[in-house]
């Protein structure tokens, strides 16, 4: 009998770990978003991170290789997802001011 279970794993192995491990998939492609520099977008983002944030956040003053963008929707475009802290989806289109300090007013902390 456990001749036979090493025989079943050891044939079924490779069929197993094909369909795990398949390298040849590719990443779902994202829409081409225009960036604009960093250090005059009101929202930034890492460039390999996933998270958009307002200028002003304490999380992205340690943001390193940044990108800008200039609402917030472009930044989900690009497949990025908003802060929590600093909530930037709430910034308001065309406003050219950018809070600092983290959460807006009101918020819970």
């Amino acid at each position: 009998m456990r001749q036979w279970l090493v025989l079943v794993l050891v044939c079924a192995c490779p069929f197993w770990l094909e369909g795990c491990f398949n390298r040849n998939s590719a990443a779902p492609a994202l829409p081409k978003v225009e960036t604009i520099p960093a250090n005059t977008a009101p929202l930034v983002a890492a460039k390999h991170g996933r998270v958009y944030h307002l200028r002003g956040c304490c999380y992205a003053a340690a943001l390193k290789d940044s990108l800008g963008f200039a609402t917030a929707q472009e930044a989900e475009k690009a497949g990025y997802i908003p802060c929590e802290f600093c909530r930037p989806q709430t910034l308001k289109t065309g406003a050219a001011e950018v809070r600092s300090g983290g959460a807006p007013e009101g918020a819970a902390r």
